[in-house]
């Protein structure tokens, strides 16, 4: 069960890390996934808040395609590291919010548009910095993952009775096999923000 879990978490690093954290080259136009030509960046210095989050549902909302055409994507992700999942989760479950965190007494809070649009993903597969809005997945192109034979889970093995290892010293042997890989399809699909 272990080596199972194991894996699994393999794969998700795989996925955050690897395939969106560490801005890899996307193979159709050799350019990073978060690019100045992809309009998909925030930028720096731009912490979680509501101001910043708006800011990366336009620049999502506004993504265009090959010929300029209008994509219309809807944000439906706001991928997190733990240590913003609690705020992450205020931003995006409150009913009510101040503009921009005004705290002037008699300010009277506004109900939160983000409310019941975001679902919060949260791993520690990415930078404690950062942080991601995504499109509807069934809207666009994300990333691609293959499995080795077309086999999604992990595979278990156990040495054969009497032979190897358990004839030598009374013990069994076992090992767990996961191959797979993948590519980025696309970068319109999400808006990194760095804090």
């Amino acid at each position: 069960e272990r080596m199972g879990t194991a894996a699994v978490r393999t794969l998700l690093n795989f996925v955050f890390n690897t395939l969106i954290d560490a801005n890899p080259t996307c193979t159709y136009d050799s350019t990073a996934l978060f690019a100045a030509g992809h309009n998909n960046d925030l930028g720096a210095s731009k912490p979680l808040n509501e101001t910043n989050l708006e800011a990366a549902w336009g620049l999502l909302r506004k993504q265009t395609g090959l010929d300029g055409e209008k994509l219309n994507l809807v944000p439906r992700i706001l991928i997190v590291h733990p240590d913003q999942e609690a705020l992450a989760n205020r931003l995006v479950n409150s009913e009510l919010v101040v503009a921009g965190g005004d705290t002037t007494v008699g300010v009277v809070p506004a109900s939160n548009f983000f409310r019941g649009r975001l679902q919060v993903i949260t791993t520690p597969y990415i930078t404690t910095t950062r942080y991601y809005v995504c499109a509807d997945p069934s809207q666009s192109d994300t990333i691609e993952i293959g499995f080795y034979q077309g086999q999604e889970t992990p595979q278990f093995f156990v040495e054969a009775k009497g032979s190897g290892v358990e004839f030598e010293r009374d013990a069994m042997r076992t090992k767990t096999r996961y191959i797979f890989g993948g590519t980025p399809l696309d970068h319109r699909w999400i808006v990194r923000a760095n804090v």
